[in-house]
């Protein structure tokens, strides 16, 4: 349920009545004490509407919930000082992470306090940055870590062609893939010619398009690795 819907219920209807269609005598007890994520989530509205406490609802074992959360924290100041967050953070209670990365978004100084956990890195190839939003130990990564950094067209379209040598393949000089010879795709797209077909390389990231399985195979050992954050690395070199 959308914000906007959630507070057109609220005024047509009033909150009592919309928590007791919702099984709930309060908005403290539908956000943390609902056995359904999406009343919790309703009941996280509701409290923070109410200029309630939210914290607890960074603990909660939905995501979603916890996630609705750290934004809603993240993007108020009014509710009062940092102290419980601190707290929470010093304490390592349940939420401690998600509550370290709103005092990030406060503009606390967090870099020794994350470094004294761990810090918890997580390695995970391939994992999109939208996903990644969904775990506070990635954007606690994101905020003490310098950005990923790759190789430029030139290397990837490089690491292509000697990837595609060692196969045996005998790739021949890369060519402008250009669409229809106009001005479309020009030092984006490479196409690398070899006796077995001829595939394409994109110069903005480890992307490729061939047909047969020797382009999956070969394609697996041109990803490059990704220096910096953790979370964005990959084991499987070019």
């Amino acid at each position: 349920m959308g914000t906007e819907a959630l507070c057109a219920l609220e005024a047509l209807h009033g909150q009592a009545a919309l928590l007791a269609a919702l099984g709930a005598d309060s908005s403290p007890a539908l956000a943390f004490d609902a056995a359904d994520e999406a009343h919790r989530l309703v009941g996280v509205h509701l409290l923070d509407s109410d200029l309630g406490d939210i914290a607890p609802a960074l603990a909660d074992p939905s995501v979603v919930v916890a996630r609705e959360a750290y934004e809603l924290l993240a993007e108020d100041h009014l509710h009062g000082d940092d102290e419980p967050l601190l707290d929470l953070v010093e304490r390592r209670g349940p939420g401690h992470l998600w509550a370290l990365a709103v005092l990030h978004r406060h503009g606390h100084p967090i870099r020794d306090t994350w470094e004294s956990l761990g810090p918890p890195l997580v390695e995970l190839p391939g994992v999109p940055a939208d996903v990644r939003q969904t775990d506070p130990r990635w954007l606690l990564e994101a905020a003490c870590l310098p950005p990923a950094s790759g190789p430029s067209g030139p290397e990837l379209v490089d690491r292509a062609v000697t990837v595609l040598a060692a196969a045996g393949l005998e790739p021949g000089t890369p060519q402008d893939a250009a669409i229809d010879g106009g001005n479309v795709g020009v030092a984006t797209y490479f196409r690398i010619p070899t006796r077995a077909g001829a595939p394409i390389v994109c110069t903005l990231g480890p992307y490729v398009s061939g047909r047969g399985g020797w382009v999956t195979t070969c394609a697996a050992r041109w990803r490059p690795p990704v220096s910096g954050s953790s979370t964005a690395s990959s084991p499987t070199p070019w």
